[in-house]
């Protein structure tokens, strides 16, 4: 994770600096964390057949946030793009299944229905 850390804050002080390359190289590097993200929506959602849906709102917030991460932070992209994205993606599972207007506690007792089931 070290590696990706620190692949992920030369690259993106490349793209900073105008190197477009930087920009695919990110988003290659960074594939996984955002499947990783979305198996674990997808999960929570219990809806396996939704996955795309979420990889496609991460991968959209992944580049949305990049011009906002501060490589010289200490912190790792990972860290800073994982709320972001998990958000994304629980927004974009509780439009699909119809639930935006509802409260958090009540979309979660959907998902404790869902899991009798």
């Amino acid at each position: 994770m070290a590696k990706l850390a620190e692949l992920n804050r030369e690259l993106i002080i490349k793209y900073n600096s105008g190197d477009t390359d930087a920009l695919d190289k990110l988003c290659r590097a960074n594939r996984n964390f955002i499947a990783s993200c979305a198996n674990e929506t997808y999960r929570k959602f219990r809806c396996e057949y939704m996955r795309d849906d979420p990889i496609s709102s991460g991968m959209v917030t992944f580049l949305e946030q990049l011009g906002h991460f501060d490589p010289d932070s200490g912190a790792a992209l990972t860290t800073y793009l994982y709320p972001h994205i998990m958000g994304a993606m629980r927004c974009e599972g509780e439009k699909n299944l119809g639930c935006m207007k509802l409260s958090k506690g009540e979309f979660h007792l959907i998902r404790k229905a869902n899991a009798l089931r």
